[in-house]
């Protein structure tokens, strides 16, 4: 018997609409070989490469799952997008609602935000719908036009705009 994996790959209807917010995904730092199919980023980078120290193109449209696996967490990717839309980039982050995090918080003043009104069906390795995500998800969009990105997800659920 294998070990179950910790892979979590963003259902097609998600990618779909961060394309549509930012135009195109040009960078996807915390992926694998197996995800880049549905994501289709021009650059993508694994878990050997580690994306939180690679090279992110400045200005670069990003689409970010972070893993949560391990002691890193979330938290230093999401503070690595933060700093990269500081310097001009844009994102499309896909978190767990974990509201009361302080990288959760970051994030959410920082954009604009889409509560999704149900829980994501996550794609395990080899293509299979896993059941619904055990906790509530929001997709942060950084940099992007308010219209554009309200436009793409306010199907989907609540759309917020940050305060900063």
């Amino acid at each position: 018997m294998t070990a179950p994996s910790n892979e979590w790959m963003t259902p097609a209807h998600i990618l779909d609409r961060a394309r549509r917010t930012m135009g195109s995904i040009d960078l996807d730092p915390a992926s694998s070989a197996e995800a880049q199919a549905r994501v289709q980023a021009g650059i993508h980078y694994t878990v050997c490469e580690n994306g939180l120290i690679c090279r992110w193109p400045i200005g670069a449209s990003v689409w970010l799952n972070p893993p949560y696996v391990g002691r890193i967490g979330a938290g230093p990717w999401v503070q690595r997008l933060l700093d990269h839309a500081a310097m001009g980039g844009r994102g499309c982050l896909l978190l767990n609602a974990a509201t009361e995090t302080p990288w959760a918080q970051a994030a959410m003043n920082a954009g604009v935000v889409c509560f999704p009104s149900r829980r994501l069906r996550f794609i395990a390795p080899g293509g299979k719908t896993r059941g619904n995500a055990t906790r509530g998800q929001m997709i942060v969009g950084l940099n992007v036009e308010l219209d554009r990105f309200s436009e793409a997800f306010h199907d989907l659920g609540v759309v917020m705009q940050g305060t900063l």
